[in-house]
């Protein structure tokens, strides 16, 4: 955190510093006539592309605090005059500016129309001095003016040497715009977890979003950081970036040798993403830059509720707990559950009561960590290493916690942990399994508790829990049941009215959330019985192209079928539906088509209103 801190307040500062300093400059900026030296300095700005001809002149000659300028529309020209008062005298400067398309004047002598000045072409600019004093009414004219171009990264650098001009000459400078290297608009969508780019085509999309983000840092818009470091003997660089500058990273963008992975931080946020648009001076940076880039970024969140991810419960009776860490979901339960510990041991340096003791080494297979549960003792408990890219939870022999420990939080590190965007675990249970010492006496108790079974001959079974068909979980809640899993479901899926567990039916009346999340089913007939799909439970299926919503479902969750890129038809076999949760159906395909019973078909236009694409079409 105090590193995290160190690099804000830098940032800041930085931020601090550049713009005094371009507020210096623009102090400075303007047309300076000296009356006394017969000098006129003037900014020759470089041309914006899509600028228009007034705006550009409005840009070059502009007033000081003691010159006051004038600007006059022709058909064929622009007039801007400057007047600076000087004792009895008013020094008049006046400028006339015509645009050509083509590099010098001779090349082409009618003023450029506004189409052309915006399509990003060559242009010249001959610009006519004129001078007098007293007002104009004397018409004294001064001998030799000196046109002394600005120095400055946004002004054309040649020629930097004055340019010297009679009264009513004029003299010819041009730039070449630069083409446009805007790409359009992307979408980054990191609600699914890690987007990786490592084909050829891929990188250079990440590129061309990484140009955009660095533009808007540059600008002071968003914040950013970089780090880079070696792995594997390859140089890595990591690019954070806080989107609404709340000094909390929102994600990053690790660029390796042959790719890209864009990840979320799980930063707190109010927000489920954010459109990244650049200025128009953004853009030309890097159109002179020659950087391709999106010029629109779409980018999408993972939407964390909540901190608090509840109760997790490792049972060591079935041995090792593990996460893996290839998996993006996985991986970021396995940082909820570490980031537990870590606040729960003091490890952070926080200053909070120390819960529990740590003990860290590093060993050849990765990192290892042993954890003191019971403060009650110095010996370790549990034991967490990462090892072939997964991250291991393991009993130790030294554990001495009885049969069960249930690790909560306090107060103050649920703040900390909530300050800084992580999730946590609470409570965190964990189930021992009996030491050889104290199993002995247990097996012999076992051993003649096995024999009176089979004397009795007791044939009850255990009661079942859960049953799984065509790659879909159901677990028992209450006297119904409930479609826990289906992520490795495929092909057309029909959801089931009832399922047997145990010997009896039970009617399916719910879909958890996450449960089809990410999947390859193609298309989707929801059964009669079920009334309510959970949050996320269809979301980032894009393979499905039609879903059929079985007719008591009375809630859909929120982005339940978000993502579903190829979505082009959901029919509503009911009318009970009551609520549909924040972007249901945001990111289907565009124009898809809504389906409902016609007394209806109002009130669920209403329903789904903002939870659905623009485009979408709700008919009967």
């Amino acid at each position: 955190m105090l590193r995290k801190l160190s690099l804000y307040l830098s940032l800041v500062f930085m931020l601090l510093f550049c713009t005094v300093g371009i507020r210096a400059y623009a102090a400075d900026d303007g047309v300076v006539i000296d009356a006394n030296r017969n000098e006129i300095t003037m900014s020759l700005y470089k041309f914006k592309s899509g600028e228009m001809p007034q705006s550009y002149v409005e840009r070059v000659v502009k007033g000081t605090t003691d010159t006051t300028v004038t600007y006059t529309p022709y058909n064929d020209r622009i007039e801007a005059r400057c007047a600076k008062k000087s004792g009895k005298f008013t020094y008049v400067v006046d400028f006339e500016f015509r645009f050509y398309e083509g590099a010098t004047y001779n090349e082409n002598k009618q003023m450029a129309p506004t189409r052309v000045f915006q399509s990003g072409k060559a242009y010249s600019c001959k610009v006519t001095v004129s001078a007098f004093t007293d007002n104009g009414k004397n018409k004294m004219p001064w001998v030799n003016i000196t046109i002394i171009p600005r120095e400055g990264e946004d002004c054309i650098t040649l020629p930097m040497s004055p340019i010297g001009v009679n009264n009513g000459e004029s003299f010819n400078y041009s730039y070449k715009l630069a083409k446009s290297k805007d790409q359009g608009e992307c979408t980054l969508d990191l609600t699914v977890g890690d987007v990786e780019y490592k084909s050829d085509e891929e990188k250079v999309i990440a590129e061309r979003i990484v140009n955009a983000l660095n533009a808007a840092a540059d600008a002071g818009r968003i914040g950013s950081q970089v780090k880079k470091y070696t792995s594997s003997g390859s140089q890595v660089v990591e690019m954070s970036f806080d989107m609404d500058r709340d000094n909390k990273y929102d994600f990053t963008v690790t660029k390796y040798d042959n790719y890209y992975v864009f990840s979320e931080l799980y930063a707190l946020t109010d927000s489920t993403g954010w459109t990244l648009e650049l200025t128009g001076d953004e853009k030309q940076a890097l159109d002179e830059a020659g950087s391709e880039y999106y010029s629109t970024v779409y980018i999408y969140m993972y939407e964390l509720s909540s901190y608090n991810m509840g109760e997790l419960s490792i049972d060591f009776n079935k041995g090792d707990f593990l996460f893996n860490l290839n998996n993006d979901t996985q991986y970021a339960y396995a940082l909820f559950l570490y980031d537990t510990l870590v606040l729960a041991s003091d490890r952070g340096n926080y200053g909070l009561p120390e819960q529990i003791s740590f003990s860290d080494q590093k060993v050849s297979e990765g990192n290892l960590v042993f954890y003191n549960l019971n403060s009650n003792d110095d010996k370790y408990d549990i034991a967490v290493a990462i090892k072939n890219n997964k991250l291991i939870i393991s009993q130790l022999d030294t554990c001495d916690c009885g049969d069960e420990f249930a690790l909560e939080l306090n107060e103050k590190a649920k703040k900390f942990a909530e300050n800084d965007g992580d999730g946590y675990y609470t409570p965190l249970k964990f189930k021992f399994k009996k030491q050889a010492s104290e199993t002995s006496e247990q097996n012999k108790q076992e051993e003649s508790a096995k024999k009176q079974e089979e004397t009795q001959k007791v044939e009850d079974p255990v009661a079942e829990t859960e049953v799984t068909l065509n790659n879909a979980t159901y677990k028992i809640d209450g006297e119904n049941a409930t479609l826990s899993r289906a992520s490795t479901a495929t092909g057309n899926f029909s959801i089931p009215a009832n399922v047997t567990i145990g010997g009896k039916s039970y009617a399916v009346t719910k879909i958890a959330n996450n449960a089809f999340k990410g999947s390859a089913i193609k298309s989707l007939t929801i059964g009669s019985s079920i009334t309510e799909i959970g949050d996320n439970a269809f979301s980032g299926c894009k393979s499905l192209t039609k879903a059929a919503i079985g007719k008591n479902v009375t809630k859909i969750g929120k982005k339940a079928f978000y993502n579903c890129s190829k979505l082009k038809k959901v029919t509503f076999k009911g009318n009970k539906v009551k609520k549909v949760g924040s972007k249901a159906f945001k990111k289907i395909k565009k124009g898809a088509s809504f389906k409902a019973p016609k007394k209806v078909l109002s009130s669920y236009t209403k329903l789904l209103k903002g939870k659905r694409d623009n485009g979408s079409k709700i008919t009967k």
